[in-house]
């Protein structure tokens, strides 16, 4: 009888959560303090200012997205994930996805293993890293999808996947 696996966070990971978090809300604090400075006409620049700060509270948010709790259930063949995006959870089953790619990202503390579920289109759709967590191995041993190997990846496909978490992917041809 197969377990339901969940991730384990690493302390450094859940540690950058938190001033992750600290920062979107400071960040919503400038936002809405421009705005009313915009509304009582005392700030000329507040576009600019909102512009700005909008901007960094997305980045904020894409880096965040990839940080989920995940239980896997072999026996079901699926999986649900909590995320900022899906604080609810949301649920994924394996026969909604054709496989996975395991890219590796580049980071400043070196290289660490990553892994895209590809759907029935050939587009990544979920993304797991080790950053976050400790068991990650375990996590991804549990997902039983084919791997898709052979297929089209240089620098601007990774940067795209890094970046967005969305790729379509080709394969080579021989």
């Amino acid at each position: 009888m197969n377990d339901i696996k969940t991730t384990k966070f690493k302390r450094s990971a859940i540690l950058w959560v938190l001033w992750m978090m600290a920062g979107m809300a400071g960040l919503l604090f400038f936002m809405i303090k421009a705005y009313m400075a915009s509304q009582a006409n005392e700030m000329l620049s507040t576009l600019g200012f909102q512009l700005f700060f909008g901007a960094l509270l997305g980045v904020s948010i894409l880096a965040l997205k990839d940080f989920k709790y995940v239980k896997v259930n072999p026996e079901q063949r699926k999986l649900t994930y909590y995320s900022i995006l899906a604080p609810f959870g949301k649920n994924v089953e394996y026969n909604e996805f054709a496989g996975v790619i395991k890219p590796t990202e580049f980071t400043i503390k070196g290289e660490i293993a990553t892994i895209h579920l590809v759907d029935h289109n050939m587009q990544t759709q979920f993304k797991l890293s080790e950053t976050f967590y400790e068991n990650f191995d375990e996590i991804v041993a549990a997902i039983e999808l084919k791997e898709i190997k052979n297929y089209e990846y240089g620098f601007w496909k990774y940067f795209q996947l890094t970046l967005t978490g969305r790729l379509k992917i080709k394969n080579r041809k021989k």
